[in-house]
């Protein structure tokens, strides 16, 4: 049972360093490693909407599950909740690093 909420918890954790440090990536696929410009803007693209798709595979993951009984019921409604808050203004970041980059 704990291994399954780690999993959920690692895919939460890993979604939300994609989304938050999508910036940096385009600071360093343009400065550091001086590939092209619109390099950089495809990169923040593929991370954000990687990122978008870990939001959404979290709870449904939590879903499956809690139906088969490897987690408990209340800890779907946790993942939820914790989905839709941090994922929310995750993505909201994500939108607001893609219009600055020149989308």
């Amino acid at each position: 049972m704990i291994k399954w909420n780690i999993f959920i918890i690692s895919i939460l954790v890993f979604a939300t360093i994609l989304g938050m440090f999508t910036q940096e990536l385009f600071y360093y696929t343009t400065d550091v490693l001086e590939y092209s410009f619109t390099f950089g803007k495809y990169a923040v693209i593929l991370a954000t909407v990687f990122s978008w798709l870990l939001y959404i595979v979290a709870p449904l993951l939590a879903y499956f599950f809690a139906k088969k009984g490897r987690i408990k019921k209340s800890h779907f409604w946790v993942y939820l909740i914790l989905t839709v808050i941090v994922g929310s203004l995750v993505s909201l970041w994500s939108l607001f690093v893609l219009g600055m980059s020149g989308f």
